[in-house]
C-alpha cells in the first residue's frame, strides 16, 4: 500500500466522521419552523455556548478555578437538562387537571387546546415549551463541557458525568406519565 492510497483512505474516513458529527449537531435545527420564540432561543443559545466554550478553551484553558466551575456546571447541566422540562410539564399538567377535572391524557387531551382561557395554564404551557428548548440546549452544553474537561479531569469523573447525563435522560425517556408526548400532541 502506498502513501497515496493510505492518505485517501484516511481522508475519506475523516470526512465521513466529520460529516456524521456535523449532521448530529445540526439535527435539532431540521424540525424548526421558527414560528415560536423557543426556536429562536434554542438556535441562538447553541452557537453562543459553543463559541463561549471555544473562547474559554483558547484563552484560559487550564485555570484550576475554571476546571472546578466547569465540572460543577457539567454535573448541573447533566441533571437539570431533562429535569427542568419534566418539572414544567408536570406543573402544566397539574393546572390542566384542576381546570378540566381529570389528569390530562396523551392521546385525548391536546396540550395546545385545553384551558384556552386559563392564564396560569397558558403561562405554564409557555414555560414548558421554553424548558424543552433548555433541555435541547443542555445536550450541546454538556457535550462542550465534557470535551473541554477531557484532559483536566480524571477518566473516572468523566465516566460519572456521562453516567449522570445518560441516567437523567433515560428517566426523561421512560417517564410513565408521557408528559412530553402530551405536549407534542
Amino acid at each position: 500500500m502506498d502513501f497515496t492510497t493510505l492518505g485517501s483512505i484516511i481522508s475519506g474516513f475523516c470526512s465521513t466522521v466529520f460529516y456524521s458529527w456535523l449532521s448530529v449537531l445540526t439535527m435539532p435545527f431540521g424540525g424548526f419552523t421558527f414560528t415560536d420564540p423557543a426556536d429562536f432561543i434554542f438556535a441562538a443559545l447553541i452557537p453562543l455556548t459553543l463559541l463561549a466554550m471555544a473562547w474559554q478553551h483558547l484563552w484560559r484553558p487550564n485555570s484550576p478555578r475554571w476546571v472546578r466551575f466547569a465540572t460543577r456546571a457539567a454535573y448541573a447541566v447533566a441533571m437539570m437538562g431533562p429535569l427542568v422540562p419534566l418539572t414544567a410539564l408536570y406543573l402544566a399538567s397539574w393546572r390542566a387537571s384542576g381546570v378540566i377535572g381529570h389528569w390530562p391524557e396523551w392521546p385525548m387531551d391536546d396540550a395546545n387546546h385545553i384551558c384556552k382561557h386559563d392564564v396560569l395554564y397558558q403561562m405554564l404551557h409557555s414555560v414548558s415549551v421554553y424548558s424543552v428548548a433548555f433541555g435541547g440546549w443542555s445536550i450541546f452544553c454538556f457535550g462542550a463541557l465534557v470535551l473541554h474537561l477531557r484532559r483536566q479531569v480524571s477518566p473516572v469523573r468523566l465516566r460519572w458525568m456521562a453516567f449522570v447525563f445518560l441516567a437523567s435522560w433515560i428517566v426523561f425517556g421512560i417517564e410513565p406519565g408521557q408528559r412530553y408526548a402530551w405536549l407534542l400532541d
